[in-house]
């Protein structure tokens, strides 16, 4: 914001000095600057024929009448006045005397040898200025650069401010894609690039929000309209098979629990929530996670490879670390044949965690869909595998909360491999 303050400020001296310069500038330049009234000279011949060949007292009777018509102010000296300049007579030209600053006065000597005296004609001289009409264009000119310089000065900045105008329009009325062209360095500028990242904030959750809700409405369709048929059924059941239809619906209820606990989850770990990164040991929290999940899938072997011999400490959220590698795990014991290994390692910055199986593998062209809310293959990675389908979108959104990555790849094992980063830097 400083800065267009700046912009404005500067703009405005600038305009201020063109606008004061430039007419008076011009005024200088111009023809009729310091030009003497073009009467002058003749107002002096007449006075030389009113008096040539007269007595002084003619003279002095007629000095009167001539000094109102000439608006001069007319005297007989002495030619051996001592304020008569040696000089006045060598040429009939009128020259400055008296005090310095205006105004000043224009004296001229006429030497009227016959009766010894010199007529000293005297005028108040005026400095030359702008008449009226020279005066408006001066005003004029100096209007139109301040207009035209504020103008130009502001425009920009009311253009863009129109165009955040019609955006924030635009995107109330639902277009969700609309963004101001704004390219500018100052406020409006900032304020553009920040709309426009709130704008595209507010699509993708729109968006989200929209996918969620039709992938809900889908997986809720199947539990309800078992719960509906098993409902129907307990009506004509005989007694003894009613605690069957019972487990059945309490099955169906655990799985609406379940899909219902997942999307609280799936939102709870969104942009907005706060993550309290500590530090802890790496292999020690790999293990206690694994030993959680022992009764689940029993058969399958489990192993975790280190790098190093030594201990790698981690530093992420502990909560949100432990349910991103439960989540990837149960992935992998689901889809596993026999066998699944975590490995873990240092790269550059970055401590690279890996969740191989030897499952049947994910195909490269749905490698970006499986992170999807309720993304399911067609292959044996599908519903009778278990789970709601939210896993791997819970597990995506706390490695991007800290800053990481995650990929979906193929395992050496021959299955499936989820590979994270998680950026060690220090905040």
């Amino acid at each position: 914001m400083s800065r267009l303050y700046l912009k404005i400020f500067i703009g405005v001296i600038i305009i201020l000095a063109i606008a004061l310069s430039l007419p008076t500038i011009l005024f200088q330049l111009s023809p009729d600057k310091g030009r003497r009234p073009v009467p002058f000279h003749a107002k002096v011949d007449l006075i030389k024929r009113s008096v040539v060949n007269l007595s002084e007292s003619e003279i002095e009777n007629r000095l009167d009448s001539l000094a109102q018509l000439t608006q001069f102010k007319l005297s007989l000296l002495d030619l051996g006045d001592p304020r008569i300049p040696a000089s006045a007579f060598e040429k009939e030209e009128p020259f400055s005397r008296g005090e310095p600053g205006p105004p000043e006065s224009i004296k001229m000597y006429i030497a009227l040898p016959e009766i010894n005296k010199a007529l000293q004609i005297e005028q108040a001289f005026r400095r030359p200025g702008p008449d009226t009409k020279t005066l408006l264009i001066y005003i004029s000119i100096t209007l139109a650069i301040v207009f035209v310089g504020v103008f130009l000065t502001i425009a920009p900045t009311i253009r863009n401010l129109r165009k955040l105008e019609i955006a924030a329009q635009q995107l109330g009325s639902g277009k969700l894609d609309w963004r101001p062209d704004i390219k500018s360095r100052d406020a409006v500028g900032n304020v553009a690039r920040q709309f426009n990242q709130m704008a595209e904030k507010i699509q993708r959750l729109i968006e989200q929000e929209r996918q969620l809700l039709q992938a809900v409405s889908h997986e809720l369709k199947t539990p309800i309209a078992r719960m509906r048929f098993i409902t129907e059924k307990l009506a004509g059941m005989p007694i003894e098979r009613i605690p069957e239809g019972i487990a059945d619906l309490d099955n169906e209820t655990t799985e609406i629990e379940s899909l219902v606990n997942e999307l609280l989850d799936y939102h709870r770990f969104s942009d907005s929530e706060l993550i309290n990164k500590q530090l802890f040991n790496l292999k020690g929290v790999l293990e206690e996670v694994l030993g959680k999940l022992d009764k689940f899938e029993p058969k399958i072997t489990r192993q975790i490879n280190g790098e190093t011999e030594n201990d790698i400490s981690i530093k992420a959220d502990p909560v949100l670390f432990k349910r991103a590698m439960q989540n990837l795990l149960l992935n992998a014991l689901r889809f596993a044949k026999s066998k699944v290994i975590v490995k873990y390692r240092w790269e550059n910055r970055d401590i690279i965690i890996e969740v191989c199986d030897d499952g049947p593998g994910i195909p490269e062209t749905e490698r970006e869909r499986v992170f999807k809310p309720f993304a399911r293959l067609e292959d044996s990675r599908s519903r009778e595998s278990g789970g709601v389908g939210l896993g791997l979108a819970i597990t995506q959104r706390i490695v991007q909360r800290h800053g990481g990555t995650i990929l979906a790849k193929d395992s050496d094992l021959g299955g499936a491999c989820m590979t994270t980063s998680w950026p060690q830097d220090n905040s």
